[in-house]
């Protein structure tokens, strides 16, 4: 159960652990409170929070085996969303997270979106 936290998510099967990985983002306050982006009132001050979930089958039940309450692009932006894991870029250990990421430490408006690319390395235990 993970209310108002869910953000658009994909699913991809890990050969190499028989498992399904699912990469999730959503916003977060300040105190760690969910925070839904279009809420009222708009509280400018958000941080994203990153999940990474597992399970045996594809339809759930997931099990949380990553967060991170302050997940940054490695420029430092914060703001991702749309977490994705190509499935081509998935090793026994290792995968490469795509992403948006809006909110660059930038005043270049052409810059404020970035696309995002970060390498995370993960094990399961069995």
């Amino acid at each position: 159960h993970y209310p108002k936290m869910l953000g658009m998510n994909q699913v991809n099967y890990h050969p190499q652990s028989s498992r399904y990985i699912l990469a999730n983002y959503g916003f977060i306050d300040l105190n760690g409170q969910p925070r839904p982006w279009h809420q009222s009132p708009n509280v400018m001050q958000h941080r994203t929070q990153l999940t990474l979930f597992d399970s045996p089958s594809p339809w759930g039940p997931f099990s949380l085996f990553h967060r991170d309450d302050d997940w940054r692009s490695p420029n430092g932006a914060g703001g991702g969303y749309c977490p994705v894991m190509p499935p081509k870029w998935l090793t026994s250990s290792t995968a490469w997270v795509v992403s948006a990421q809006c909110c660059a430490k930038t005043t270049d408006i052409l810059r404020h979106y970035n696309f995002s690319v970060q390498r995370f390395h993960f094990s399961f235990r069995t």
